[in-house]
């Protein structure tokens, strides 16, 4: 059983990219990735531990939003980044540059609604994490502004609500060439979880980014049904694209989403890492 979409402590979630190993061998994981968005701060950590576990291999990667054609904020991960290329340290920077001017734009937005928080002090609380959204729903329950995540999300910072605030990103192919250019392939995450659940678009989708270069598509992932799933495989074939999975893990942020098993149901198989290494292979021979 493996895992190829989880979170850390370096962007939105609670376990530190240092412990992420440990817990995949705890529950009878073979391989897992770390793909914290739009940082790869924690990946050295998470490889240097993963060493030391047998029978783990631990994949370095990132997740990043992108807007093209069919479909704005499609997110795509990263698998078999190479940590320390520049060009992947330069887009990240400049990613995190762009969250910092969003999340201070929120900010405003909140105290014109009577919520005022501290942006220093959410940055100080969160040491070391790619700030965003999360960060400032926990920052208003903390202060009693809001009783609960989803009530902020609903009332207050989800899409279309009254402090929501478009984040910048860059396009889709400026999302895939960073991956090629990093070393590691690009697969399209969570296909059928963006609002694109038709086949009709689905496919369309996944042929124009094809066009742009991408190497896999998720079909395995926690808020996938097996109808999904078995649609998200066919389309693979079709295009030749290679088949991933995740459970897109973010510890207690998510507690109802578990390492490898999702919500208690997801099994991704091993034998998916032999097609994602072999379309590593083919990207970069």
């Amino acid at each position: 059983m493996i895992d190829l979409h989880c979170h850390s402590s370096a962007s939105d979630g609670t376990v530190a990219p240092e412990d992420l190993p440990n817990l995949a061998a705890q529950n009878n994981l073979t391989a897992i990735a770390l793909t914290d968005h739009d940082t790869a701060n924690g990946l050295q950590r998470f490889l240097e531990a993963g060493k030391k576990i047998p029978n783990l291999t631990c994949i370095p990667g990132i997740e990043l939003a992108g807007n093209g054609k069919y479909a704005n904020h499609l997110h795509i991960v990263g698998l078999f980044l190479d940590p320390n290329k520049a060009q992947l340290l330069e887009a990240t920077n400049q990613l995190l540059r762009y969250r910092h001017k969003r999340n201070k734009a929120i900010l405003v937005k909140l105290a014109e609604l009577g919520m005022h928080l501290d942006y220093d002090e959410i940055i100080q609380n969160n040491q070391g994490a790619a700030i965003g959204r999360p960060h400032i729903v926990a920052a208003l329950v903390k202060h009693g502004y809001v009783k609960n995540h989803k009530v902020a999300y609903d009332k207050f910072v989800g899409r279309s609500k009254p402090a929501y605030v478009t984040r910048q990103v860059l396009s889709l192919q400026q999302v895939i060439n960073l991956m090629h250019d990093s070393g590691g392939i690009a697969i399209w995450a969570h296909p059928m979880s963006n609002g694109c659940r038709t086949g009709s678009k689905t496919l369309a989708i996944a042929t124009e980014l094809k066009t742009m270069g991408l190497d896999g598509l998720e079909a395995y992932h926690t808020d996938h049904k097996i109808t999904h799933q078995t649609h998200l495989i066919e389309i693979a074939k079709k295009l030749d694209l290679a088949i991933s999975g995740g459970t897109d893990f973010h510890g207690e942020a998510h507690p109802n989403t578990k390492l490898g098993i999702g919500t208690g149901n997801l099994n991704i198989p091993d034998h998916l890492v032999d097609g994602l290494i072999a379309a590593h292979a083919r990207r970069h021979g």
